[in-house]
């Protein structure tokens, strides 16, 4: 069985409306793959992967990485919102790069409103300002809103990126920084976006967000590609 039946049965249920368990980007194929093979390191360097599929690596701090495949997109005037299906059932909604929606996490954002966000990546030559607003669970928490602050940032970000970025690719991309202030509930760390552009085609080629204050990811399109802007 390869990784896409893998994980079209085990979203089953999400698709059915049930929350996966406890767990938060716990790929079920890491372990197939761990004990397969008798290695313990990073599965998703070496996994084989369908062509025709589009992936998504995400590594929660302080876990291990996995895989997403993409599942599908839904039409939005603003942008493609994309579905992305961990094998546990886990489930990430990303529109220009912004997560938009999550299922089957230890936290979940729903009806999340990025209407106001700026359309294009090119376009923010200075901060500009937006609110987000979205639901929370568990824990019901309806409307929380966020006001935002994203501009472009000059080289690389102040901090280390994955190592599966290698420097010399980060460096040909676009970066921003998008920070949240005075919001409802506890303000979440710095989000952090690296963008591409082919053909007049802007894409979010990794990014840094976090969802809670302690629930944070890196999200990078797998496998790497050097994209030149």
């Amino acid at each position: 069985m390869n990784l896409r039946d893998l994980v079209l049965i085990c979203c089953i249920p999400v698709v059915l409306g049930a929350c996966a368990g406890d767990s938060v980007l716990r790929d079920v194929t890491s372990a197939v793959y761990a004990n397969s093979t008798g290695k313990t390191e990073d599965y998703t360097q070496n996994l084989p992967l369908v062509a025709s599929d589009y992936y998504l690596r995400v590594h929660l701090k302080g876990g291990q990485p996995t895989i997403l495949v993409l599942g599908y997109e839904d039409h939005h005037l603003q942008g493609p919102v994309e579905v992305w299906y961990s094998a546990a059932g886990e489930v990430l909604k990303i529109q220009n790069g912004r997560i938009v929606g999550t299922a089957g996490l230890t936290s979940n954002w729903q009806q999340v409103d990025i209407s106001k966000a700026p359309f294009k990546w090119s376009g923010i030559s200075t901060d500009v300002q937006w609110t987000r607003t979205r639901d929370e669970s568990p824990g019901y928490k309806y409307g929380v809103s966020d006001r935002l602050v994203v501009s472009e940032w000059q080289g690389l970000p102040p901090h280390s990126i994955s190592s599966t970025l290698p420097l010399s690719v980060a460096k040909t991309y676009r970066w921003y920084v998008e920070q949240s202030s005075d919001g409802q509930f506890s303000k979440l760390p710095a989000a952090w976006f690296a963008v591409s552009s082919q053909n007049g085609v802007e894409t979010v080629e990794y990014s840094e967000q976090c969802i809670t204050p302690d629930l944070c990811f890196s999200l990078q399109r797998w496998p790497l590609k050097e994209i030149h802007p």
